[in-house]
């Protein structure tokens, strides 16, 4: 379990990479149902049909809470497993090339979105969302909870 996490954190932990050879396709629609497949979340950057890059920054409060940690490093390790083929370390911040997944109310205060479209405080006790939003002329991804129990579920249910 402490390697697993370990290794979460460091997929989470990292900078961006320049000079990708595959832009995202804009024709991917924006919601759940396509987020994993090359051109979304994850890239092709050889050619080779296998997801070799994440073109996704995780999005964090300056100081995340326990939740917002648990719930990132959750989905690093989805986006990890996504690729096969992964170059470390994946991005973090709003500075970053591709999608940006936004993790709880700490992720929604540090990304700037002024209207985000989902409001934690809307949801119920151990609920949680992900959801698919463009704005800024971007792609995000904002996973959320009312609630520990719901942030900590929400990665499950956006993976």
């Amino acid at each position: 379990m402490f390697l697993s996490a370990m290794a979460a954190a460091a997929l989470w932990a990292g900078v961006p990479r320049a000079g990708l050879a595959q832009a995202p396709d804009a024709s991917v629609p924006g919601d759940l149902t396509t987020l994993f497949e090359i051109g979304g979340l994850v890239l092709d950057t050889n050619g080779d049909e296998v997801p070799d890059f994440v073109n996704a920054s995780l999005v964090t409060g300056e100081t995340p809470t326990l939740a917002e940690t648990r719930a990132a490093a959750e989905i690093a390790a989805r986006l990890g497993f996504e690729t096969m083929a992964l170059d470390l370390p994946v991005a973090r911040g709003t500075a970053a090339e591709g999608v940006l997944v936004v993790v709880g109310r700490g992720g929604l205060a540090a990304s700037g979105l002024v209207s985000p479209g989902v409001d934690p405080a809307s949801l119920d006790a151990g609920e949680g969302a992900g959801v698919v939003r463009e704005a800024v002329g971007r792609r995000w991804v904002l996973v959320v909870g009312w609630d520990y129990e719901g942030l900590v579920a929400a990665p499950r249910r956006l993976a």
